[in-house]
């Protein structure tokens, strides 16, 4: 599939400039020239479109084939022409749900039909399909409009931490803006980045309107928004995003009950609550969408884990049909190790894997940092006495879980994993800097 062409890379220098003039002027009006965060604006910004053409460059050029960011930008283009055939007919494809639109989309040569069909798949579909309008359907230009709104809402994230523990914003900008495999798969024409801003964008409105109070109808509209369009891509997100987020708003506010006995049951009648919310938001979700059933999720694990062990590209975490409640949890620890650590350096086969294998040997040696220098005990201490980080590892874990149960494909992993990377380094570096405050030992 050829998506890029040579009028790409000619419009390309023309929306960059449009793009940077935006976000220079945009640095220049919140950082005055010493101002410690002015000098990741910019960089960030870079790696983030660089990553978007990144993605295209090696679909096209080094794999030889779209893979989904290609079919995704091809399967737009049909929903595009309809803007000067039938404008009616493109507001319906653009907005309306795809059942509604059933008759058009049979006319339309999808090169796969689970773009045409799929709510998750055609969300990507439905912004492209307006981008190319502007883009005079070009790949390119389309790809780093992507990656410069995943850059506006990374930096929401960084923020958000860099709010809590100022003293930490280069560990941050490490951990949040210039890991390569956030801004590699976060980027570009992916539904991995919509999500990834979509979770950015939650994470900071929730910050600034359940714990400091700030705009409130502002606030609320984002996180609206930015939930309905991870439970449309990926339900699982929120799923995990929501009980730590409960956990962290409660722990700011639990000083200001007046009950020392309520205070201390609310946390446990908390957790009870959020268990029982979980399972019925999950069920609710599965009987709308049977790709979050249980059945079928196992049903893919074990697939996937066969194929993969067949191959030889990963080993298999044991996942097998029937398995209970006690057998899943027993291999959680494994699942979740997979997602946070893995590829290791001696399973790497391709350069791409390589870059990630390197990245998570980088997350092993902060990992031991906090092991050997501050200690299990400790760190426990403090996570549990840290609002913000309490919520980054319980939404750490509950991704790795779902990720590393659900995934063993490495090509896979890397992009599935991204959203639970940024807040783990963060809370890595919070939990080594806190220890060190405080004069921590093992």
């Amino acid at each position: 599939m050829q998506f890029i062409e040579i009028k790409d890379f000619l419009l390309l220098p023309i929306f960059l400039a449009i793009i940077y003039a935006f976000f220079y002027s945009s640095r220049n009006n919140q950082y005055n020239i010493r101002h410690p965060l002015r000098k990741y604006y910019i960089p960030a910004l870079t790696v983030r479109l660089a990553g978007a053409v990144g993605l295209g460059l090696v679909f096209q050029y080094y794999y030889g084939y779209g893979g989904d960011t290609g079919s995704y930008f091809y399967n737009s283009r049909f929903i595009a022409e309809y803007f000067y055939k039938d404008f009616n007919i493109f507001i319906d494809l653009v907005f309306k749900p795809v059942l509604t639109t059933i008759d058009v989309r049979r006319t339309i040569p999808w090169n796969d039909e689970v773009f045409a069909y799929s709510e998750a798949n055609y969300f990507p579909i439905r912004i492209l399909a307006v981008l190319q309008l502007f883009t005079f359907g070009t790949y390119l230009p389309c790809a780093i409009f992507f990656g410069a709104l995943a850059f506006a809402a990374t930096w929401r994230c960084y923020l958000v931490f860099v709010n809590i523990f100022p003293a930490l914003y280069k560990e941050f900008a490490i951990a949040i803006l210039f890991m390569p495999s956030v801004f590699f798969w976060g980027s570009g024409i992916l539904k991995d980045s919509i999500t990834m801003s979509a979770l950015c964008w939650l994470f900071y409105s929730c910050y600034a309107l359940f714990i400091l109070g700030q705009r409130v109808v502002k606030n609320s509209i984002i996180i609206f928004f930015s939930l309905f369009v991870i439970v449309i891509i990926k339900a699982y997100i929120a799923m995990a995003f929501v009980p730590g987020l409960m956990i962290w708003i409660f722990l700011t506010y639990k000083d200001r009950i007046k009950s020392q006995a309520l205070r201390v049951i609310a946390l446990p009648l908390l957790s009870i609550v959020i268990l029982i919310g979980s399972y019925f938001s999950y069920a609710r979700i599965a009987e709308q969408d049977a790709r979050f059933s249980a059945e079928r999720i196992q049903t893919q694990a074990v697939v996937v884990n066969t194929v993969i062990q067949d191959a030889g590209s990963a080993v298999n975490i044991g996942v097998t049909a029937g398995m209970g409640p006690a057998q899943l949890l027993a291999i959680a620890p494994l699942a979740i190790t997979t997602a946070i650590f893995r590829p290791f350096l001696f399973e790497v086969s391709n350069p791409l894997m390589l870059l990630s294998a390197l990245e998570s040997t980088y997350i092993i040696y902060l990992f031991g940092l906090v092991i050997f220098k501050t200690g299990v005990t400790k760190s426990l201490r403090i996570v549990i006495g840290t609002p913000l980080l309490l919520f980054s590892i319980i939404f750490t874990l509950v991704f790795a879980f779902a990720v590393g149960f659900s995934t063993s494909n490495f090509g896979t992993l890397v992009r599935y994993k991204i959203p639970f990377i940024p807040f783990f380094m963060a809370s890595l570096f919070i939990i080594i800097y806190i220890g060190k405050m405080k004069g921590v030992r093992k």
